[in-house]
């Protein structure tokens, strides 16, 4: 593009001069000629620039075909073509905020009364929980007292020196992965104890032990209701996931395509690059320096103008992972 504008700026100069003369009517035959010449020339890069390029007569027929099957695929990329309910993506994404409202609001029912509710499977959870804490506190206390010894006999006039935390020595190192390790465990035990807290709900095998806001009643009703959302905010989930896989299996298919014309088109002008973001975080601030200060400055904007289209592409996968359903979350 640059290049391409460069090209047109020179054309542009050249033209100028020989327009001045053509209007004074001090122009030669010679003149002339190259002021046609010119002004064609410049017509043509300007097509180029505007994306509408020559597409040279031999490859016309292809490039309408590849053209079709362009316009096919961006007809198919409605929301409706997408998926299996009939709902636009918009329309599934409101539809899913309205689920996760109803969730909170039952959520917050079963909430106020879970340390009173109980029945045998709940108890058992309960002592899981409280041992796999009393472990993980056990093993706190461990790596504190091993870092703490560690950080006092390393500090230099108050300060940590450099690699301190990248050399921790074994028995340290050991200390924080076992606490990772229980850590684990017992954010395990809490899902657990969730599970079977709606298991018991569900199929009202819980007691209220003490005096509640709400009935026995009201909260297994909650509980039922809550298990419904969610059966219902996955299904909903699931099926934006499906669009968003076909969106991106037609938007591959369409990229093809389009790489097929570009080459069809003014290949001087048009060269297709594809970027990975593998490829771009590897790379060095050695890769994007150029000749001259000003290709090191364009080297640098391209990589720039590509990892914000990543970012934002990113963003908008990110706005549909699963909200508040643990696991699920992290795994996305």
């Amino acid at each position: 593009g640059a290049e391409l504008g460069q090209e047109i700026a020179k054309n542009s100069k050249q033209m100028g001069v020989l327009q001045g003369l053509e209007k004074k009517g001090t122009i030669s035959p010679e003149q002339k000629l190259e002021l046609a010449e010119l002004r064609t020339k410049n017509a043509e890069l300007v097509a180029i620039m505007s994306n509408k390029g020559t597409v040279l007569p031999q490859n016309q027929e292809k490039f309408n075909k590849l053209q079709a099957e362009v316009d096919l695929l961006k007809a198919k990329m409605a929301d409706q073509a997408l998926g299996q309910m009939p709902q636009t993506t918009t329309a599934l994404k409101l539809e899913a905020d309205k689920v996760r409202q109803g969730i909170n609001q039952q959520r917050k029912i079963v909430a106020e009364a879970e340390l009173l509710l109980t029945s045998d499977a709940l108890k058992t959870a309960r002592q899981e929980i409280d041992a796999a804490y009393e472990r993980m506190m056990t093993q706190d206390g461990v790596v504190r007292d091993l870092s703490g010894e560690y950080l006092l006999r390393n500090t230099v006039n108050g300060r940590f020196p450099p690699g301190l935390f990248e050399n921790l020595p074994p028995n340290v190192r050991e200390a924080y992965e076992r606490y990772t390790e229980l850590s684990a465990q017992y954010q395990k035990a809490l899902q657990r104890f969730d599970a079977k807290l709606m298991e018991e709900l569900t199929a009202a095998r819980v007691t209220l032990t003490g005096t509640s806001s709400r009935s026995l009643e009201e909260i297994v009703q909650a509980g039922r209701e809550l298990k419904r959302l969610n059966e219902s905010l996955r299904a909903i989930q699931t099926e934006l996931e499906l669009r968003s896989q076909n969106r991106a299996r037609l938007w591959s298919l369409q990229f093809d395509l389009q790489m097929q014309m570009a080459r069809l088109v003014e290949p001087g002008y048009f060269v297709p690059e594809v970027y990975t973001i593998e490829s771009l975080l590897s790379k060095s601030p050695e890769d994007f320096q150029g000749k001259t200060p000003e290709e090191s400055a364009a080297r640098r904007k391209e990589l720039s103008s590509v990892l914000q289209k990543i970012w934002s592409d990113w963003n908008s996968v990110w706005s549909e992972r699963p909200q508040g359903s643990g696991d699920a979350e992290s795994l996305y």
